[in-house]
């Protein structure tokens, strides 16, 4: 029954979700909208709104207590700088408890001069630099990835739009009456590269390439890294506005006759373009006049969006059909994650939790071959889910019960072993998959998997101002380990026979080895530091196993029965920023580096040490190292576990 009510409840949701959805991306004549991506929107009253595609929902992204003048997201789609009257911040999106960080002082940090839906704060592609608008010009922030910021001003007329290479060697800056500035990047300093005198609009082709269309008419490129090297795409006396790169190398812009007079001034037609020799190839050219006042290109170079009737509205370029935005009170837009579009499967096989389309946290299996497959359904948050090492069994903490399932089954029939507390998580199987520990109201219980026993047993209580959480079993042996709360948070060793406890010390992280052994690491400032651990000794004999430079620990995994497998991140980095796979023997004699991606949270290494999967972006979408690809669906992942042990 409670399925059944729920799949009727989710019928309901989703007739009604999918009217409001009707009527929101359909134009007057049929035509459909998708955004491209989320869509971040700065409201007059000085908040920053997120509008997620799919089921991301709306969302509110910058502090209640800011009142933010102007924005730019990163192209990760994670972190977000926002200007105040105070000074300029960054701020990670995809944690809920970040706490922003001010990168520039009001004095230096100045304020944009113009809002006309260009680009006041722009992130280079690879997220270690901003730059920004301000009434003297502009200025670059440089270092983010690194923890060591450094600034430059750029002293010019003032700005509309910032505008990064695509490997952001280069900045284009658009001043009044479509002049623009190009700098180059070098070190922290910011070069005159060229200058255009005339162009309505500017789109990058690569790291140094960039075409534009000065306003008497033609389409140009120039080379910035060829002495400013200009060839003609299309020749004047046609007119040519908007240039924009598309996924696919293809040129969208629009054109008209210099003089035409059965358009309106403003008006233009689309035009495709490919590039041969640096020559433009004609794919074809709409019929259907488009009004550019304001027009910006959406991301992929598909869409148009503009203020229209004070608010925003979505253009189709190749139809002229126009959908207006429910954002009325809209001063400033930009768009979220700017590499690529989430995939409908994804190449790993396994577990993970992720919220449904009602945000509601379920357990859901991910395979290579078929969308990610829902595997709970209750109208309360799954709080924990374990599996056993041989992957037949799994449990899970939901609705006040703890819940046993045989995978091996070959369906998904969960049967309630008893009722748990409120507060019960950080579930566990024991080595040989029969019986489950979890902790509540301060201590750790034990439940069979079979059930006979009936309730749980309280295996160790609370002890005085101390309690124990998130037990984790060892795969050969009768021990755990647990993290012991008082005073401060420390890593125990708990042996399930004797009942000792034993505490090892404060760490970030500990883990298992097979031979009973334990890894365990500690972040600090600006290093990290990992330890080996023999538990079994008396007292437990440590030694250092390796120390990090610069860089924090956020997994380990024992690859071999010599090596084990580290993923790193850079300390204390305010950006978007990449992890490390590396590798070293548990003796700790060297460490080389296995693979380099972008920075995840809740990261979890394959069996083999070859690939990591976590959450990526702002709604933390499940991303596979090895693909570079990530998961549309669900949203906010976490706790992902392999098929295979």
């Amino acid at each position: 029954m409670r399925g059944l009510t729920r799949r009727v409840y989710l019928l309901a949701a989703c007739i009604m979700a999918l009217a409001g959805l009707l009527a929101a991306v359909n134009a007057e004549d049929g035509d459909s909208f998708d955004l491209p991506d989320a869509l971040y929107i700065l409201l007059n009253e000085g908040r920053v709104e997120r509008y997620g595609v799919g089921a991301g929902g709306v969302s509110e992204v910058t502090p209640e207590d800011a009142f933010v003048i102007d924005f730019g997201v990163a192209p990760d789609g994670r972190w977000l700088a926002f200007r105040t009257q105070d000074g300029l911040y960054v701020q990670d999106m995809a944690r809920a408890d970040d706490i922003p960080t001010r990168l520039d002082d009001a004095a230096t940090a100045s304020f944009p001069p113009y809002r006309r839906g260009g680009q006041t704060i722009a992130w280079s592609p690879r997220g270690g630099v901003i730059a920004y608008t301000t009434e003297f010009g502009a200025r670059v922030v440089t270092g983010l990835t690194s923890n060591e910021a450094g600034f430059t001003n750029i002293a010019v007329s003032p700005l509309e739009h910032l505008e990064w290479s695509t490997d952001g060697l280069f900045l284009a800056a658009r001043a009044d009456d479509n002049v623009w500035w190009i700098y180059r990047r070098d070190g922290r300093e910011m070069v005159l590269a060229g200058a255009l005198p005339s162009s309505v609009g500017a789109a990058w082709l690569d790291n140094t390439r960039l075409i534009f269309a000065p306003e008497n008419g033609g389409l140009y490129l120039i080379d910035f890294a060829d002495q400013n090297r200009q060839i003609e795409i299309q020749a004047p006396p046609r007119l040519y506005r908007l240039p924009a790169v598309r996924a696919d190398g293809e040129i969208a812009v629009f054109t008209r006759l210099s003089g035409q007079d059965d358009i309106a001034e403003d008006e233009a037609f689309l035009r495709r373009l490919t590039l041969d020799d640096e020559r433009g190839t004609i794919i074809d050219t709409a019929e259907v006049a488009i009004d550019l006042r304001g027009q910006t290109w959406a991301p992929r170079g598909e869409l148009l969006i503009a203020f229209r009737d004070s608010g925003l509205a979505l253009t189709n370029p190749q139809t002229g059909a126009n959908l207006p935005l429910p954002t009325a009170q809209a001063v400033a837009f930009g768009w979220g994650n700017k590499r690529g579009e989430p995939s409908t499967t994804l190449n790993v096989d396994g577990f993970v939790l992720g919220d449904d389309v009602l945000g509601v946290t379920q357990i859901w299996r991910i395979t290579p071959e078929a969308a990610p497959q829902m595997l709970t359904d209750g109208f309360e948050d799954v709080v924990a889910y374990a599996v056993s090492r041989d992957r037949r069994r799994m449990a899970y903490i939901a609705e006040g019960a703890l819940w046993a399932v045989d995978m091996s089954a070959g369906d998904f029939a969960p049967r309630q072993l008893f009722a748990v507390a409120d507060d019960a998580g950080g579930l566990t199987f024991d080595a040989a998959g029969d019986a489950l520990f979890y902790h509540s109201e301060g201590g750790l219980w034990r439940g069979e998997w079979a059930g006979e026993s009936g309730e749980p047993s309280l295996v160790l209580p609370p002890d005085g101002r101390a309690s124990y959480r998130n037990p984790h079993y060892a795969p050969n042996v009768n021990a755990m380990l647990i993290q012991v709360v008082d005073d401060n948070e420390q890593i125990a060793f708990y042996d399930v026979v004797s009942g000792a406890l034993i505490r090892l010390g404060a760490y970030d992280g500990a883990t298992w080895l097979s031979d009973g052994r334990v890894i365990a690491w500690r972040n600090v400032a600006d290093s990290a530091e990992a330890y080996l651990i023999d538990p079994n000794s008396n007292p437990p004999n440590m030694a250092r196993l390796l120390r990090l430079e610069s860089e924090h620990i956020e997994a380990v995994r024992q690859v071999d029965l010599v090596n084990i497998r580290l993923v790193t991140s850079i300390a204390g980095a305010r950006a978007p920023t990449f992890m490390r796979i590396i590798n070293t023997p548990i003796t700790g004699a060297d460490v080389s580096t296995i693979d380099v991606l972008p920075a995840l949270i809740d990261t979890v290494l394959s069996p083999d040490g070859e690939r990591a999967v976590g959450g990526a972006g702002f709604n933390r979408l499940l991303y596979d190292s090895a693909t570079e690809q990530t998961l549309e669906m669900p949203v906010n992942t976490r706790r992902f576990t392999w098929a295979s042990p």
